[in-house]
């Protein structure tokens, strides 16, 4: 994750906005930077989902999302179904 990443994800939990939540899920299978692209397409199509940051050398997903659009187990989903597995 660069600076502006990071300066984002202050940005927004620093709002405060009690309808977001953001989860960091350990992910299994990502290897370079194509992988991090391809789980970051896969959650920006995914209904409720508002960000997301892939990291495969930290094998981390982070991501935000409006729990009344979806749900963790929906985003957990998502990363399966792009082929990587997620830790429980």
């Amino acid at each position: 994750m660069d600076a502006n990443e990071k300066l984002t994800w202050q940005v927004n939990r620093a709002r405060g906005d009690k309808h977001i939540k953001e989860i960091k899920l350990h992910v299994k299978g990502m290897s370079c930077s194509g992988c991090e692209q391809r789980i970051q397409k896969v959650l920006g199509r995914a209904e409720g989902v508002l960000r997301s940051a892939a990291d495969h050398r930290a094998a981390e997903v982070r991501v935000m999302f409006d729990p009344d659009r979806t749900s963790e187990q929906a985003v957990r989903s998502c990363i399966e179904q792009a082929g990587y597995e997620v830790s429980p």
